[in-house]
């Protein structure tokens, strides 16, 4: 990952999950995404928020984020209050990465991811840090090691187990920057872990682009700019 100059009129793609658990209501959550626009300096912004629990990931792990617990009271009431007010996008299906990602591979160049989770950091391009608003870039090289790291790992919080006793220690010690190599590692570690690589790499991956919804029989919603309703 490269640290880049900020540069001027770049859209940002905000990850409006995050801000549900930043924000204590509808203002600051507005007040937030408008600092963004402001430090970017654009008068447009999308900002994606998944407002239903639907995802095609619990076709292929049933246990998918099941170790969550439900949201805070508060959370629930600010995610009402958004939905109600304020122009958000959010699909059936998809998380809220997936339907970001997919946007953003449309105009690269002129998008730039904004978001804490780290994994984005599978997804090539311009990044921005919520909390620090570090402009950075992600190239695909990058970006693929970052997901072969996590078919290792897995995501605990979305309750997709890695390969047993391998955490990011051993992906640390054995990746190297041969891609190619890395996934014959791979390969070769989940079939005698028993463990399944496909449903992993399904559960892990991140949409990005809108031909992969055709195999899902998910219908694309262009996104719409941020602003009141």
């Amino acid at each position: 990952m490269r640290a880049e100059r900020r540069p001027t009129n770049l859209i940002p793609l905000i990850d409006g999950d995050m801000l549900l658990y930043r924000n204590p209501d509808l203002e600051a959550f507005d007040d937030y995404v408008c600092s963004i626009m402001s430090d970017l300096n654009t008068d447009k912004a999308y900002v994606f928020v998944k407002t239903d629990d639907t995802s095609y990931r619990r076709e292929v792990l049933k246990d998918y984020k099941a170790n969550r617990p439900p949201r805070d009271s508060k959370v629930t009431e600010l995610l009402e209050a958004v939905k109600t007010n304020l122009i958000i996008n959010s699909m059936p299906q998809l998380e809220t990465d997936d339907y970001l990602s997919i946007f953003a591979s449309t105009n690269p160049d002129s998008y730039v991811i904004v978001s804490d989770d780290k994994d984005f950091d599978t997804i090539p391009g311009l990044h921005m840090k919520l909390k620090n608003r570090e402009l950075y870039k992600v190239s695909k090289d990058e970006a693929c090691l970052a997901f072969q790291r996590q078919l290792i790992i897995g995501d605990s919080a979305d309750n997709v187990k890695g390969l047993p006793r391998k955490g990011p220690v051993y992906a640390n010690n054995n990746l190297t920057t041969d891609l190619r190599l890395n996934y014959y590692k791979l390969i070769k570690l989940y079939e005698e872990s028993k463990a399944s690589l496909p449903d992993n790499f399904l559960a892990l991956m991140i949409l990005t682009s809108k031909e992969f919804l055709n195999f899902l029989n998910i219908t694309w919603v262009e996104p719409q700019l941020y602003g009141t309703i």
